[in-house]
Parts: C-alpha cells; structure tokens; sequence
C-alpha cells in the first residue's frame, strides 16, 4: 500500500511538471509571436517609404544625432576619453601632434564606493562611484 501512494506522488509530480512546462511553452511562444511582430515592424519601418514613417525615422535619427554630439562634445570618463583620442584626424600635419590617451582601469577603486550609472546631463549617462562622479558633475560644468 505505501508503495502504491509513493507511485501516485511520483505520478502526480510527474504530471504537474508536464502541465507547467505545457504552460511555460504556450506563454513563451506568446512572447515570441509578440517578439517577433515588434521585429518585422522595425524593418517594415527602416523600408518604409510612408511620410509618417519617415518623419519617424527623421525624430529618431535626429534624437541619436543629439546625444551622440554631447557625448562627442563632453567626453567625460577616462575611457571614453581614450577612445576619442584613438579617432584619425585626415589630416597628416594635425595627426601627426595630436595626443593619444592611453587608459588605465587601476585608476578606480571601487572596493569600498560600488559604481553606478548616473546621469550627468541631460541624456548623458557615466559610470562611477560617488567620488569620479562628483568629479565628472565639476568637469561637465567648467566645460560648459
């Protein structure tokens, strides 16, 4: 008898695990339908000849425009820094003076003081701890 109502644990189990993965699979084809609609819609749009839909694509375009040129503008963090240093000017005579920076991830310690993203200005996000942070807030507004 004992034997008998170990089975019928096990087969209970057993059957509720196939019910929630029956369950999981339905949900997530779901998303993946809902995933999957978003995508052709974004290539529909990137193909589209519509003015409502190039009117979009002009917003959007001109939105990452904006936010590139802050970041271009004022470079904040160390490696960004670096990063823009490394981009060739055309030309040679300016190329040739121009000063690389080299970056050195050592200069942060975040033992103690864990860092997070934070933003700057508006829609300029750095990472760091409070006290680059508040260096980075000094830095942005003498540039300015």
């Amino acid at each position: 008898m004992t034997q008998s109502k170990t089975l019928r644990r096990w087969e209970l189990a057993l059957l509720l695990g196939v019910a929630l993965a029956a369950l999981l699979g339905v949900w997530l084809d779901g998303a993946q339908a809902a995933l999957s609609d978003q995508v052709i819609r974004l290539h529909v749009l990137a193909n589209s000849d519509s003015e409502a839909d190039q009117a979009l694509k002009l917003r959007v375009r001109d939105r990452i425009l904006a936010e590139a040129e802050e970041l271009f503008l004022h470079p904040l963090h160390p490696y960004t820094k670096a990063l823009l240093s490394a981009v060739p000017i055309p030309d040679p005579s300016l190329e040739k003076h121009k000063k690389l920076l080299v970056y050195d991830p050592s200069i942060h310690d975040y033992s103690v003081d864990k860092p997070v993203w934070e933003e700057i200005a508006n829609g300029h996000f750095v990472y760091g701890n409070q006290r680059e942070l508040e260096g980075y807030r000094k830095e942005y507004e003498s540039q300015l």
